[in-house]
């Protein structure tokens, strides 16, 4: 059964009430994309689809998915928009519980963030990682 985990959405930048913000503007950066984690634990393992953005506040995600996760597991992480070190030490963590295979495509931010961290040699990936 598929099980579904959300983040908690940041709240929205608010400017500080002595100061008044500026107004907003047709360019304004969007929100967020909320961090989701899709969990399917079949018979021949588990796919773990995570989505959105990933930081210290949302990544219980997919800590929480990684827990349901039996047998080959497979971490898709080609929906994730921007992932911090946090996404690193969740994926750490879980690497000495079980073994896992990442799968892609990665996003360049993605890509870079295990480059510059040295930490792309410490998991296995799919051809698309």
């Amino acid at each position: 059964m598929p099980l579904r985990t959300h983040g908690a959405p940041r709240p929205p930048h608010s400017p500080s009430p002595s100061r008044p913000g500026p107004s907003p503007s047709p360019t304004a950066t969007p929100p967020p994309e909320p961090a989701e984690a899709d969990c399917e634990v079949g018979p021949d393992g588990t796919v773990i689809r995570v989505r959105g953005e990933l930081d210290l506040d949302s990544v219980h995600v997919l800590h929480t998915a990684l827990h349901r996760a039996r047998g080959r597991t497979v971490v898709d992480l080609s929906g994730v928009a921007f992932a911090d070190t946090a996404l690193l030490h969740a994926l750490l963590d879980a690497r000495a519980a079980h073994g896992f295979v990442l799968a892609g495509p990665l996003g360049t931010g993605l890509r870079r963030l295990f480059d510059l961290s040295g930490t792309r040699r410490c998991f296995a990936f799919t051809s698309e990682g």
